[in-house]
């Protein structure tokens, strides 16, 4: 059924994961120094999409930008947030290829005029 696809299957520890990054990503405190009235940067909603990889203990081992949002720091900014939330503790030994690694896109939204941030999981590479 559908709900057994891979993206449900294991939604519970992406959603986990959401969570530990979204408590470490803080675009607007790299924008405030570099952009504080938002009209450099931030005047319409930027998108930064990462390909991530993990070990099996849920470490990163590699996270680089696949489409950037078009602002340099607000890219690193995403990448930050998942070095500092790692590890990412007791992933499922079905999502691992057969080398252990765990690989995948995730998505940073900053919607302009939004009090929140948007974090999406993208489909698997």
């Amino acid at each position: 059924t559908f709900l057994n696809t891979r993206e449900w299957k294991y939604a519970g520890y992406f959603n986990r994961m959401k969570q530990s990054v979204a408590m470490t990503w803080d675009p607007n405190g790299a924008a405030r120094s570099r952009d504080p009235t938002g009209e450099r940067f931030l005047y319409k909603d930027r998108v930064t999409v990462l390909a991530i990889t993990l070990n099996s203990e849920g470490g990163l081992t590699d996270a680089h930008v696949v489409k950037t949002s078009g602002v340099d720091f607000l890219d690193r900014a995403a990448i930050e947030a998942f070095q500092k939330a790692q590890p990412f503790m007791n992933p499922p030994r079905g999502l691992a290829d057969a080398s252990g690694a765990i690989k995948f896109t995730f998505g940073f939204y900053l919607e302009v005029g939004s009090p929140g941030l948007r974090l999406f999981r993208g489909p698997a590479q």
